[in-house]
């Protein structure tokens, strides 16, 4: 089993517990740290706090959480305004309600602000190893602006990699 570096850590955000619970089993003994969220909004809460490197998984339909206007979109956007890394921070959308061709057109029109990559739900039952890729890439790249930072400083090394997309 591969261990990811402890300092990095998975938030998953979904309003499904089944899918939390499969996430965080799934996810930990693949060897990375994981903290799940059934209400997106007691994530916002935390992220101003969040003194971790984080990589973000997250849904796109908050209704079970009875939230029906709220989307994905609205979290990532609260990822990139409160979280100290926000700009750079990986955020990958996993979902079974948004349209692969309805994210591309949201992210076009909002690069800065969408989710960096998609998957359906569906895709990653029968391919789960394609999540675990994306987040072994994630880790990598942050271990990349960690080292960018310690070279150039914080807001420098931001800048470097705001448009970077995994």
């Amino acid at each position: 089993m591969t261990t990811f570096n402890s300092g990095y850590a998975v938030w998953v955000v979904d309003d499904e517990s089944q899918v939390l619970e499969s996430q965080k089993a799934f996810l930990g003994a693949s060897g990375f740290e994981v903290a799940t969220f059934s209400n997106p909004l007691e994530a916002e809460e935390k992220l101003p706090n969040a003194a971790e490197f984080l990589v973000f998984i997250l849904d796109h339909d908050f209704s079970m959480a009875g939230m029906s206007s709220y989307v994905g979109y609205d979290f990532s956007s609260k990822v990139r305004s409160t979280y100290f890394l926000g700009r750079a921070a990986p955020i990958i959308y996993v979902t079974g309600r948004e349209s692969r061709e309805n994210f591309q057109i949201a992210k076009s029109a909002n690069p800065g602000l969408v989710p960096n990559i998609y998957f359906a739900k569906n895709e990653l039952a029968s391919e789960p190893q394609k999540l675990i890729e994306a987040l072994a890439d994630a880790y990598e790249y942050l271990e990349e602006l960690e080292t960018l930072i310690d070279q150039h400083g914080f807001e420098t090394a931001l800048g470097i990699v705001t448009d970077w997309r995994f």
